[in-house]
């Protein structure tokens, strides 16, 4: 894709240039709601009323950790905030994890009892005074949550066999937002910000083509006003868009832009060049650190079967072409083996394998 015009550069938020992420879905994610001003809303909409009456929400406020299992990363995200409760210098801990998966995980609520206990141990300030922390899960699956939503139904043959068990099985409601089972038009209702609405509606359904299509006339005069006046909330879902799909696709996406909202094509195309130079970039970088590491490993090799020689020429005399040869291709694990034997070889066979 070419510019048709000067390239606009502007600064990009701190939150974006901390993004560095796993899965677009993540990074996209990071970048809006660790902003508390775009969190807020959300968090709102999912608390009981009573609780979002009892909350000092100017005190609302991200705190540092993740606590989601290093292995699940690239399918969940979490952040953690926290805010004072009112008349009270108590805080109230919000733990949101956003699921990635395509497919909605049964043992969700296991997991979350998991990463609210490590939550919790996060934010006390000492042994004395453990704070509440609650769980939120917003689920950006392909299909509807199917699951339920306490930890006390994953054990329910046996609670209702021994009821006198369930003060001995840990408890856990989550606060769910099923961005599947909620429309287009229901999200867009929602008391949040611009570009948190824009970000539910694009991680619901930016990744069937079709589906986000489908949906583009309900939310296109948002992203129009976004594109006016938070350009940099603008780029961030547009390079969220990029990374889901393959050319083709970003194609089609740039001739219904140039189509419907011309005003936007100069700032997709900028966009769309500076996420391929970025990738290139990044690809170059990676690929010169791999060039470096392998070189470093070949030369420690070479280096390690030198010796092996010498200390093998040391013991059984000039070394014949076939135990040259043999120690050539020896990777990294056959000379460690090498090494343990060459003492105790009693023939350059036996030191050879």
């Amino acid at each position: 894709m070419r510019a048709r015009g000067h390239k606009k550069k502007g600064k990009r938020q701190t939150a974006q240039a901390d993004a560095r992420a796993t899965t677009p879905h993540d990074q996209l994610f990071k970048a809006v709601f660790s902003n508390p001003r775009h969190a807020a809303g959300e968090i709102r909409y999912l608390l009981p009323s009573a609780l979002v009456r009892a909350l000092n929400w100017k005190t609302l406020r991200l705190e540092p950790g993740s606590f989601v299992d290093r292995k699940l990363r690239p399918s969940a995200s979490d952040l953690l905030f926290s805010a004072r409760l009112e008349g009270s210098v108590d805080r109230l801990g919000l733990y949101i994890l956003v699921e990635h998966q395509s497919t909605p995980d049964p043992l969700m609520t296991l997991r979350m009892q998991r990463y609210v206990a490590s939550a919790q141990l996060s934010l006390a300030k000492d042994k004395q005074r453990v704070p509440v922390v609650l769980p939120i899960v917003v689920s950006n699956a392909e299909g509807e949550w199917p699951h339920a939503t306490d930890a006390h139904s994953l054990f329910r043959r046996e609670l209702d066999s021994f009821p006198e068990l369930a003060p001995h099985i840990a408890q856990l409601s989550i606060l769910l937002d099923d961005l599947s089972a909620s429309s287009v038009q229901q999200i867009l209702r929602r008391k949040l910000t611009r570009v948190a609405l824009l970000t539910l509606c694009w991680m619901r359904d930016a990744r069937s083509y079709p589906r986000f299509i489908k949906a583009w006339p309900l939310w296109l005069p948002e992203l129009r006003r976004l594109h006016t006046r938070e350009r940099t909330a603008f780029l961030l879902l547009i390079e969220y868009f990029m990374a889901l799909h393959p050319e083709m696709t970003r194609e089609r996406l740039r001739g219904r832009i140039q189509a419907e909202a011309p005003e936007m094509e100069e700032t997709f195309v900028s966009a769309a060049e500076e996420w391929f130079a970025r990738g290139r970039a990044e690809g170059e970088a990676k690929g010169r650190a791999e060039g470096e590491a392998k070189g470093r490993a070949e030369g420690e090799a070479k280096g390690r079967e030198r010796v092996l020689r010498e200390l093998l020429e040391q013991r059984f005399g000039p070394l014949p072409r076939w135990a040259v040869q043999r120690l050539r291709k020896a990777d990294a694990l056959a000379l460690d083996e090498l090494s343990s034997r060459i003492l105790v070889a009693t023939s350059l066979r036996d030191a050879l394998g």
